[in-house]
């Protein structure tokens, strides 16, 4: 769930009202002469710097028959450039494509019909992951990840998502330049260090979830019904086509997609302007730029009658009432409508959704998603709500019909409309008191609106949502003939 902008926590200030217009004052942007974009907050009330660095490439991206490659970046950015880690680059490049060379081998005897011999499969298999481990061997092993803890880093995290791959870090000021470093190095080049082995680990990882989760049996019935003509339907990709990947499909996805046009960076913390970006023309601006990859076409519409879709769970899981509507991208007029429409339901003690299900037909909270899976393109807007027994699915799905029913019926009423815009203000101003959360929100404006003064503007278009906007959008786009519904089914375990 992306729920956007509210008021922020500025050290010790709490931008409120008027208050909150003055944010852009408080920060610096600027644009390197490749295309790279930096946001600068300083926050030097504690001497830390938060990094957040955002590559607009993520899930959607991959190309056909590629599934996966935007995900292998959430492990490769660990082992760091090309030339850093590495006690000799051109020989470790050597051996990671004899690496490769021998998985292909391996694969082709183990493939071939009729079946090669097994001890000869076998030979071809053990033979891989000595290459692999001797390429491992001429660099160190996840080099950026041990190069910022020894400077004293934490917080360091990797996220691949449907629209973005997001990298941050939370490190001392006194090391500030040691972040800059060494991510400049793995932007200008991405190394293949262990490869070979994060794919096969990613596969092996993918494979127990297609068989062991509910969740993502769910979603990948979701954007089959949904959305099976958009990008996002990608992440639906079989595990079968991650067997496929090589070495020459992660440089080539690199040089595509993490060039400095393509990327954003936001810092918060104990910093000088100045000197950040000193820091940045050294390390980042000597990376050359690079074409911006075009704009994926959004291909997604919405059913003109109701669209049904099975999901056969994983046996004993609780099968959960699944609902959902299509819905415009981000970048559509009514794009705040729906973040209103988000809190109406489900935020705060008026919400319409625990409401209607108060006859203890649940035994949690209902989750709705305002934007499931990204807001790049057009995406899903989803109601779950799993029921204490299977039997009362139906009885679910009623209650949640008549929940979003008084949002097409008539106007909100203004308390409740304000009750729902205090929701998504107070949730974002507990979400923006680290720096760590501070960076993630301006890195995400700056990707998605160009400038920091993005984020006022996000609010003041939630303000000025009105109670008829709120009845026309949901009925224009959550009617029920519109509706798709997710018919789920477990064996095996008592729900």
């Amino acid at each position: 769930m992306c729920v956007r902008i509210g008021a922020v926590l500025l050290g010790g200030l709490v931008l409120r009202g008027a208050g909150f217009h003055d944010l852009p004052k408080h920060v610096t942007e600027f644009r390197l002469s490749n295309g790279m974009m930096f946001v600068v907050m300083e926050r030097p009330e504690a001497p830390v710097v938060a990094f957040h660095l955002t590559v607009k490439a993520g899930i959607a991206d991959d190309p056909p028959g590629k599934g996966g490659i935007a995900q292998l970046f959430e492990r490769m950015y660990f082992h760091g450039g090309e030339v850093l880690g590495s006690k000799n680059p051109a020989a470790e490049r050597q051996q990671i494509q004899r690496a490769e060379q021998a998985f292909d081998t391996w694969k082709e005897m183990e493939n071939r019909r009729p079946p090669a011999d097994s001890v000869d499969v076998s030979r071809a298999r053990v033979g891989y992951q000595m290459a692999a481990e001797q390429a491992l061997a001429l660099g160190q092993a996840l080099s950026l990840r041990n190069a910022l803890e020894a400077a004293g880093a934490a917080d360091l995290s990797a996220r691949v998502d449907a629209d973005s791959s997001q990298f941050t870090a939370l490190v001392p000021a006194n090391q500030t330049g040691t972040w800059f470093r060494v991510t400049a190095n793995w932007l200008a080049k991405p190394s293949p260090r262990g490869f070979s082995l994060e794919r096969d680990s990613w596969r092996e990882q993918r494979i127990k979830l297609e068989e062991t989760s509910a969740q993502l049996r769910l979603e990948q019935a979701l954007l089959r019904a949904g959305l099976a003509g958009n990008p996002y339907g990608r992440a639906v990709a079989s595990t079968a086509e991650t067997e496929t990947l090589r070495v020459a499909d992660f440089e080539k996805f690199a040089a595509s997609h993490y060039v400095p046009g393509n990327v954003v960076a936001a810092i918060a913390g104990d910093v000088n302007v100045s000197e950040i970006r000193q820091l940045a023309e050294i390390h980042f601006g000597r990376i050359a730029g690079g074409a911006v990859p075009p704009a994926l076409k959004d291909s997604a519409r919405a059913p003109v009658e109701e669209r049904a879709v099975s999901a056969a769970l994983p046996p004993g899981s609780a099968v959960p009432t699944v609902l959902a509507w299509v819905r415009p991208p981000k970048t559509d007029r009514d794009d705040a409508v729906f973040d209103v429409i988000w809190a109406l339901l489900a935020s705060g003690s008026e919400a319409l959704l625990p409401g209607s299900l108060k006859a203890g037909l649940i035994p949690s909270a209902p989750a709705v998603l305002p934007n499931f899976p990204g807001d790049r393109l057009s995406s899903l807007v989803v109601v779950s709500a799993t029921p204490h027994v299977a039997a009362a699915q139906s009885s679910v799905e009623k209650a949640v019909d008549g929940a979003v029913e008084k949002l097409r019926a008539a106007p909100v009423a203004d308390g409740l409309l304000r009750q729902a815009k205090m929701a998504l203000r107070s949730r974002l101003t507990s979400e923006m008191e680290s720096q760590v959360s501070m960076a993630g929100m301006l890195a995400r404006f700056l990707a998605a609106e160009g400038n920091a003064a993005g984020l006022v503007k996000a609010w003041d278009r939630i303000e000025a949502v009105t109670p008829q906007d709120v009845q026309r959008v949901a009925s224009q786009y959550l009617a029920p003939g519109k509706r798709i519904v997710v018919r789920a089914s477990s064996t095996g375990g008592e729900q």
